[in-house]
C-alpha cells in the first residue's frame, strides 16, 4: 500500500496552507512528516483522508485517485491515529477498539464475532488485551495511545496515518509508541507519522518529508534530510550534530 501526491494544493478561503505538494509515500516504509506549526502537516493529511474538499491536484492510494473511493472504500485501506485524548464517554479499550470495524458493519448491526475477534487481535499485537475492560479514560497517555493504535489496526488497514503520536507523552511512552510504530512498519504497514522532535525523525525513520510554508523543502532518506541546516530554517534553532556508536544526537546550542 502506497500514498502518491501530485501537485496537490489548499487554500482555507484566501489562505494558501499547501501549494505545489509532489512526493511518494512508499509500500512497507516509517516516513516522518516534519515541520513547524503551520507548515502544512495538518492539513495534508486531512486532504489524504478526504477531509478537505476540493483540493487542487491528485492523491493516490494505492494506485487509485482518492476521490473516487467514498469513505468505506478508503477505510479500507488507510486508518488515522490522533493524538491521544479523553473522550467524553467512559468507553471499554474492547468498546473503543472494535469502533475500528466500523466500516465492515452496516449501520443497523452490531459487531459480530468476526469484529471481536478482530479488535482482541489487535489489542494482542500491541500488548494491551489485559486491559479491555477497563475505561479507557482511566488509562495513562501511553496505554491511550495504544489502545488507538489497536483501533486503526482492528481497522484492516495497511496504511496508518499517526498525528504526532508522542506529543503529552513522558518519555518512556514516547520510546514504546516510537517502538511500537517501527515494529508495525517492520510487519508490512506504511507508516506516515507527523513529528516536531528531530531526534525522533532521525532516530525511527527511513525517510523525511520536511515541510515549511506549505512547501516540501525536502525529502529524502532521513539521514541526508536531516541536518544543522534544515533544522535553524524550519525552527530558527541552531543544533549540532554529534556522532557515538549508537548513532547521531542533536544538540541544540
Amino acid at each position: 500500500m502506497s500514498i502518491k501526491i501530485e501537485n496537490l494544493s489548499y487554500a482555507y478561503e484566501k489562505n494558501q496552507v499547501l501549494c505545489g505538494i509532489n512526493t511518494t509515500i512508499h509500500e512497507g516504509s516509517l516516513t516522518a512528516l516534519f515541520g513547524p506549526n503551520g507548515s502544512g502537516k495538518s492539513t495534508l493529511f486531512k486532504c489524504i483522508l478526504g477531509l478537505c474538499k476540493g483540493y487542487g491536484g491528485k492523491i493516490y492510494i494505492n494506485g487509485t485517485d482518492a476521490s473516487l473511493l467514498n469513505v468505506r472504500q478508503k477505510s479500507k485501506q488507510i486508518a488515522y491515529i490522533p493524538q491521544t485524548h479523553n473522550t467524553v464517554f467512559g468507553y471499554s479499550v474492547l468498546d473503543m477498539v472494535i469502533m475500528g470495524t466500523a466500516h465492515q458493519v452496516s449501520s443497523l448491526s452490531s459487531p459480530s464475532e468476526k469484529e471481536l475477534r478482530q479488535a482482541r487481535a489487535a489489542m494482542e499485537k500491541v500488548g494491551i488485551e489485559h486491559l479491555s475492560g477497563r475505561s479507557i479514560n482511566r488509562l495513562s497517555g501511553g496505554e491511550q495511545q495504544l489502545v488507538l493504535i489497536a483501533r486503526a489496526l482492528a481497522q484492516s488497514a495497511k496504511i496508518l496515518l499517526m498525528d504526532e503520536p508522542t506529543s503529552a507523552l513522558d518519555y518512556g511512552n514516547q520510546l514504546l509508541i516510537l517502538r511500537q510504530a517501527e515494529q508495525l512498519r517492520n510487519e508490512g504497514y506504511t507508516v506516515l507519522m507527523s513529528s516536531h522532535n528531530p531526534q525522533h525523525v532521525m532516530n525511527h525513520s527511513d525517510r523525511t518529508i520536511a515541510m515549511f510554508g506549505g512547501k516540501i523543502v525536502a525529502d529524502d532518506v532521513t539521514e541526508s534530510v536531516l541536518t544543522p541546516e534544515l533544522i535553524q530554517k524550519l525552527y530558527g534553532v541552531k543544533t549540532i550534530f554529534s556522532e557515538s556508536e549508537h548513532g547521531k544526537s542533536i544538540m541544540p546550542l
